[in-house]
Formats: C-alpha cells, structure tokens, sequence
C-alpha cells in the first residue's frame, strides 16, 4: 500500500476530481480490500489483505446530523452521485444529514455498508457493469 497514492486519491475525491469507480480502482491496485470513513471524525482508514492499516483525515465538517437514519436518503444520494449529479463532498452531506455516521466500502465484496447511530445500516452493491 502506498501512502501517498491513497492521499493524493483521497485528495482528488474531495476536490470532486474523481468518482468512486476509479476510486475504487486505485485503491485495489494500491491493494487496498476495504475502507471506513467515519463521518464524525473526519477519517478515513484504509486496510489490505495483510492487517497493514493507514489512517488519514479529511477538511470536511459538519457533516452528521442528529436526525434518524434514513436508508432512502442514503439510495437517493447514492444514485445522485451515480449519476454525476453530486461529487464526494455533496455526497457526504447529504447521507450526514440523512444519519449516516460511518460506512465500510468493501472493494473485494463490492459493497457499502452505511451505519447510523443506533445500528441502522444500508448495504448498497456495486452497479453491475
């Protein structure tokens, strides 16, 4: 895994330079399997298949509201960003303000966890090509 790759995709990601499929590309060719972003702590932590962990933050803020978590705010800010309609920091807006607290993106199992609160959780898969 090297560090400076993931940074500067991360980096690129927040400038809405990117999208997730080449997101999702780099870090598989960084050998990354998974990645957690905690909404609340500006985090995001990378893993690969060997316990080899790296830890950055983001500039976003004020990203989580207090409201319930709403798995249908999450799918309609999913699919906005699908469709180009949102870059990264809108979309980490708006599933903050439907109760998104964290989510685990899981690049071997193409899927994305998005937890709230309480244990309330939304498994979205990857768009089949």
């Amino acid at each position: 895994m090297r560090t400076q790759i993931i940074e500067k995709t991360l980096e690129q990601t927040l400038k809405g330079q990117i999208v997730f499929p080449d997101v999702v590309a780099t870090l598989v060719g960084e050998g990354v399997c998974f990645y957690q972003v905690d909404l609340l702590r500006h985090e995001h932590r990378y893993y690969d298949a060997n316990g080899t962990s790296f830890v950055t933050q983001d500039s976003l803020q004020d990203l989580v509201s207090d409201g319930p978590f709403s798995a249908e705010k999450i799918k309609a800010a999913i699919r906005q960003s699908q469709a180009g309609q949102l870059k990264y920091p809108e979309f980490m807006k708006e599933i903050g303000a439907a109760g998104c607290v964290f989510y685990v993106a899981y690049l071997d199992g193409k899927n994305v966890a998005y937890f709230g609160r309480t244990g309330d959780v939304h498994v979205e898969h990857f768009p089949q090509k």
